[in-house]
């Protein structure tokens, strides 16, 4: 059983359940999140080494609308889909509020960043 890892694992379920219920591919998933497939792929092959980017993770999410449990990528606990409407969810609405905040911003900082160097690039004449 060489290189096991369920971390990995649980991020390929949240990819598999992308493209069966959502019919997304990594592309489909990287225009989503405004980046790239290679950005995509880099932190899919990390989580395979163990580690795994959250602001990533809650990137990934927040452009799928939030669908994902991100503490079950990481370390298996509850379900892979969010369930809404319980009384968890319930008790977690103003912490998933913040995390959609935080996600839309970590994506208008990406983004910023992108059009910035695009901006100097063209300055440098590249």
């Amino acid at each position: 059983m060489a290189n096991f890892n369920p971390m990995r694992t649980r991020l390929k379920e949240a990819f598999n359940y992308l493209k069966v219920e959502r019919k997304l591919d990594q592309k489909d998933v990287a225009a989503l999140m405004n980046t790239t497939e290679t950005t995509v792929s880099r932190n899919l092959n990390a989580a395979g080494e163990g580690r795994v980017n959250t602001d990533f993770l809650i990137r990934l999410n927040n452009a799928v609308g939030n669908i994902f449990n991100i503490q079950y990528i990481i370390d298996g606990s509850g379900s892979l889909v969010e369930k809404t409407g319980q009384t968890a969810g319930k008790e977690r609405r103003g912490d998933e509020s913040l995390t959609e905040l935080v996600a839309g911003l970590i994506n208008d900082v990406e983004s910023l960043r992108r059009q910035l160097n695009t901006l100097l690039d063209k300055v440098r004449g590249e």
